[in-house]
This record gives structure tokens, sequence and C-alpha cells, in this order.
């Protein structure tokens, strides 16, 4: 026979369980994301001033903070596969001038500094060069984004320094006066040589794809303005940095 008792046990042990059920379907859902993009890594060394090119003190961002599923399809309007290093030369100026004879490597540069900068080719010049010195195992910081801050990194690995274009050879990184003209301000710009393309006229690789359409494009060693725009000026070639041996 069954009891009161029995019965009010039974009724308590089935509302337990029934409780109890519901609660583990809560713990199973999955937790939402916090998060619409990846957190850069920014590394050991942290760099305050964040901007390039053109000029220095102001940077653009805007959204796109996810990592390069796809590469850009630039096409290149220099001829990429005629970059050869100089018998004569080696290091990582060499490793880069072989590494960027392929415009699918440079193709790859070229995504992973546009995402470095927010998915932005403008102030992206340091962004490109270092990462371009990367690819060939050159350790240059992630975070690297100041003309001034790419020069010390170099020279700390052994890049001297030189003034007289006319020894350039590819791989050598480039850099320009300031907005001033001068040789000793802060360079606006950085690049990466590939080559001549005649007389005074550089074949290089650098960010301006909103200007080019090309991360590889011809520039004038000396000044010039971008569709003769004396707005968009495209300052002159100070010096350049080549690794040691």
């Amino acid at each position: 026979m069954v009891t009161a008792r029995s019965s009010i046990t039974c009724i308590a042990a089935v509302t337990a369980l029934v409780l109890l059920c519901l609660g583990s379907v809560g713990c199973n859902r999955s937790p939402s994301s916090t998060s619409a993009g990846t957190t850069k890594d920014q590394g050991s060394i942290s760099n305050t001033i964040t901007s390039q090119h053109p000029s220095p003190g102001t940077e653009t961002t805007n959204t796109a903070n996810s990592e390069p599923t796809t590469i850009p399809t630039a096409i290149p309007t220099a001829d990429p596969t005629q970059v050869t290093p100089t018998p004569a030369q080696t290091g990582y100026s060499a490793l880069l001038a072989a590494y960027l004879a392929d415009p699918v490597h440079g193709d790859n540069v070229g995504a992973r500094a546009l995402w470095l900068n927010s998915g932005d080719w403008h102030n992206a010049c340091v962004y490109v060069a270092s990462e371009a010195l990367r690819q060939v195992g050159c350790a240059i910081p992630q975070q690297t984004n100041y003309t001034p801050v790419l020069m010390q990194q170099l020279a700390d690995r052994g890049f001297s320094k030189h003034t007289d274009l006319s020894a350039l050879q590819p791989g050598d990184i480039c850099f320009t006066t300031d907005e001033k003209g001068r040789s000793d301000g802060i360079p606006t710009h950085t690049f990466i040589f590939l080559g001549w393309a005649g007389e005074g006229e550089m074949n290089i690789f650098d960010n301006q794809m909103y200007d080019y359409g090309s991360l590889y494009h011809p520039r004038l060693a000396g000044l010039s303005n971008y569709m003769d725009d004396p707005d968009r000026p495209k300052e002159a070639t100070a010096f350049f940095m080549r690794s040691a041996p």
C-alpha cells in the first residue's frame, strides 16, 4: 500500500529530476562571441608613434580587422620576374630581390600588410616593407609602422646606410626626404628597390596601390608630382639601407 508520505517523497524526487534536466540544457549553450575580429599581436616592443606616409602624426583607420583569407588581385605594371640580385649581392637584400621576383609572393606580402593596417593602403609603406623582410627571415617586429623606427630596426640588424643612388641593388630598402625636401628629416615614405626602369626611374615595390593599381610600379628617383598634381608629391629618394653580407 502506498502511503501519503511515500507519495510526497516520489513527487519531490520527480520534481528535482525535472529541474536538474532543465538546468543541464542551459549549460550546453555555446557562449556567444565577444569580438568581431582577430586581435593583432602587438609583440614585445611597443611603438607609440603610428604614422609614416604621407606625413608623420596622422593615421587612417577603418574597421577591417580579420586575418586575410584571399590576396589582392594586383597585376604588376613592372616585370617582377626580371628582378634578380646582382652577383655580388648577399644577405637579406638578395633574399628580398629573389622573393619579390614572384608576384604571388608580393601579393601575399600586400595582403598581410593590408590586414596589419586595418584594411587601408594609405600609411602602410612601413608595414609593406617590414612584412617583406619578415617573409625572408628578417625579424622586424610586427607592429613597426613608422619610418624612423624601421630605420633603427634595420641598423640594429646590421643594415648600412648609403646615399649614392647609382649603387642601388635590387632588394635595397629606400627612404625619401621629408616633406620639406630635407635628407636628414623624417622620411615620408619607404619602398623596396627592384631595378632601374630607365634613366632616373626605378622599379619598386611599395603600398601605393591607391595610385598605381599595383604594388609593383615605377617611381622617379627625384622629386615628382603624381599626375602632375602639386598636391600629390612623390618626395625624392634620399638614401637606402642594405643588409650586411
